[in-house]
């Protein structure tokens, strides 16, 4: 999916930009630490980015809670 998500942002950006977009996004690879806490379905990540969004301000972790 990231992989996806990387080609489509490359292609949009070339859309917009033309020749002026010379960056090669698709060279780079996205890594994910196993620590990293997943969203577990397809329909809430607004909420899932701003309880991250939470836990970064106040220092906290949901593997703590």
């Amino acid at each position: 999916m990231v992989g996806q998500t990387v080609k489509y942002l490359d292609d949009l950006m070339q859309h917009f930009y033309g020749n002026q977009y010379n960056f090669a996004i698709k060279g780079y690879t996205v890594e994910c630490p196993t620590w990293t806490p997943r969203q577990r379905n397809g329909f809430d990540c607004g909420v899932h980015v701003m309880v991250h969004m939470q836990e970064m301000f106040n220092n906290t972790s949901m593997a703590e809670t």
